[in-house]
């Protein structure tokens, strides 16, 4: 049995919550859903159901996972770890929002240990909106960065908006606990939130983005009960399992890391560290689109990014996609500036791309996941 607001999923036995939306009304949908086999419709308010539900129902740990970046790798790296030991349910995909956080509660299995809840937000409110529903009884803030920037205008107002999740009526019976590194932005502001929220904090000290995602998993399980000598070792061969996350497909002789599902600054670094961290022996490629919703850094951080890319070494070429990146195009030999897809096939192929690892990455609206469509294209023929 499925709770389902989707009548086209709809299978024999599942319960069907219609919901509204701006441009769609579940009610109207009753009559169909009920043809396929729902067990019952069920018209509720999906926000406070799942709430009851949670108070009522739920008796697993709920672990809620936050950040401006690799909250779905974190994720999926935490339950990997939790699997080895407990049984575990996890947010699917990226279903963070306001209506995966309750679909995750609803069909979470009744004799899992842990329930991991993915939960994002791109305006203040929304992450409080979430945690009244999830109550988490342990968070994990993998950073602060600049996503949604644009919106929330410093990484201040950033970190107010994540630090909401430790903002709901507490079970005073339980313990809560939150990691956080503390070398991300405003990390003292969010820890001391934390506290006065009756959370026990615990800071961990580490500046590269893929070792503090490991650190922070490993201090979570030791309170939860998995020493380092096992959790390490999983965190250390975990392998993606999200579509279009560091995806690992092969097209021709060339090996691409598909990231295309979104990307800001922070994001960017930790896919390129990762790229070169995991594929020592090869020739390591990049093509990355446009970072969106940075507001008044879109700019700088762009400007930045090739920058970076320009004065590491261990990049042998890279092809920015993007009006962007064209305004501050910086000519060097390795780099390539494009506003067409065909052109950076077109470029591909002037390229030696044997030996390569090529990171493929940039914000959702890009669908950069069609670039990859295309060189599967390419290379066929």
């Amino acid at each position: 049995m499925t709770y389902s607001i989707d009548s086209r999923t709809i299978n024999t036995g599942d319960i069907y919550i219609p919901v509204r939306g701006q441009n769609f009304d579940g009610h109207q949908f009753i009559t169909d859903v009920l043809y396929k086999g729902a067990s019952q419709v069920l018209d509720v308010d999906l926000l406070q159901y799942a709430k009851y539900y949670r108070e009522n129902k739920i008796s697993a740990t709920i672990i809620g996972v936050t950040g401006s970046a690799g909250k779905t790798t974190v994720k999926d790296m935490l339950y990997e770890v939790l699997k080895s030991r407990y049984r575990v349910y996890k947010t699917l995909e990226n279903q963070n929002n306001e209506i995966g956080v309750p679909l995750t509660l609803l069909n979470a299995p009744m004799d899992v240990d842990f329930i991991i809840i993915e939960m994002a937000m791109r305006k203040r409110g929304e992450i409080k909106q979430l945690t009244q529903i999830a109550q988490p009884d342990h968070v994990l803030i993998t950073n602060i960065g600049s996503t949604h920037i644009e919106f929330l205008k410093t990484k201040r107002n950033i970190a107010l908006a994540k630090a909401e999740i430790f903002n709901f009526k507490k079970n005073t019976e339980k313990k809560h606990t939150c990691v956080i590194n503390k070398t991300t932005n405003y990390s003292d502001l969010v820890a001391s939130i934390a506290r006065k929220n009756g959370f026990q904090v615990t800071l961990i000290n580490e500046i590269d983005i893929l070792k503090s995602n490991i650190q922070l998993i490993v201090n979570l399980a030791e309170t939860l009960g998995i020493p380092e000598n096992i959790s390490r070792p999983i965190l250390t061969s975990f392998t993606h399992q999200s579509a279009h996350r560091q995806e690992i497909v092969k097209i021709g002789k060339a090996t691409i890391i598909d990231d295309t599902y979104n990307a800001n600054p922070e994001s960017m670094k930790y896919a390129i560290n990762k790229l070169i961290l995991d594929f020592p022996e090869k020739n390591h490629g990049v093509i990355l689109g446009e970072m969106k919703e940075l507001g008044v850094k879109e700019s700088q951080e762009h400007q930045q990014l090739i920058e970076d890319v320009i004065s590491n070494p261990s990049i042998h070429f890279a092809i920015f996609y993007g009006s962007t990146y064209k305004k501050f195009e910086k000519t060097h030999h390795k780099c390539y500036y494009f506003q067409r897809e065909a052109d950076i096939i077109s470029q591909l192929g002037k390229i030696n791309t044997d030996n390569s690892a090529i990171l493929v990455k940039g914000s959702r609206s890009l669908h950069m996941e069609t670039i990859i469509s295309s060189m599967k294209t390419h290379y066929a023929n």
